[in-house]
């Protein structure tokens, strides 16, 4: 066989074995290209349905946060305008008359006393106005009630906002009017809670034209 035809026959037989080559090489790429677009495609839906759950959960935390500083808001508020209407009410008991004042301590004083005994402590502001006559009239009382009255006026002075103390040997029961409003809160709370937010959320009634 001339040499001409062998090298045409290796030429023709080369060129065959690299479009072999090629074609098997462009294959497994193909294959390759697809196997990575499925493994992305698994990856973004991976990632994505992370992501929504991560949205979801932290959609959850905020609704649950913004719950809760709902709640400490409202508390807050309620727990102020209960403050308010306490403050309030002491306000006015300690804005009395000397008269009105004296004759409101005489009933506490009263319906406090358990010995007969007891020393009367007050305000250095009630000290100055509360004598030892008002003494004698709530002993007068005491006494009529068929009650030990041998009350006396204490010469300390307490610093306390209106309302008294009442000692008996080393017994104290405080009698201020805070003390005695603050241990009425949480019955008369529910009142006063009442009182203003029902008044709070009434619309008032505008005229028609």
């Amino acid at each position: 066989m001339p040499i001409e035809k062998i090298l045409e026959r290796i030429k023709s037989d080369a060129q065959k074995e690299a479009s072999h080559i090629r074609d098997e090489a462009k294959a497994k790429a193909d294959e390759i290209l697809e196997s990575a677009r499925k493994e992305a495609e698994s990856i973004k839906s991976k990632i994505l349905a992370t992501a929504q759950a991560q949205a979801e959960e932290e959609k959850k935390r905020i609704l649950s946060l913004a719950r809760l500083e709902s709640r400490n808001s409202i508390l807050s508020q309620k727990q102020d305008a209960v403050a308010s209407a306490l403050k309030g009410a002491l306000d006015k008991l300690l804005s009395l008359p000397s008269k009105e004042y004296q004759e409101l301590l005489k009933k506490m004083i009263v319906n406090a006393v358990t010995t007969g005994e007891e020393e009367i402590i007050l305000s250095p502001h009630d000290r100055k106005r509360i004598t030892n006559n008002f003494v004698e009239e709530v002993n007068s009382i005491l006494v009529r009630q068929g009650r030990r009255g041998n009350l006396k006026l204490s010469a300390e002075a307490r610093d306390i906002k209106g309302g008294f103390v009442l000692r008996s040997d080393k017994i104290e029961a405080n009698n201020s009017f805070p003390a005695l409003l603050e241990t009425l809160r949480e019955e008369i709370e529910p009142q006063i809670l009442r009182i203003l937010f029902d008044q709070t959320t009434k619309q008032p009634n505008h005229p028609t034209t």
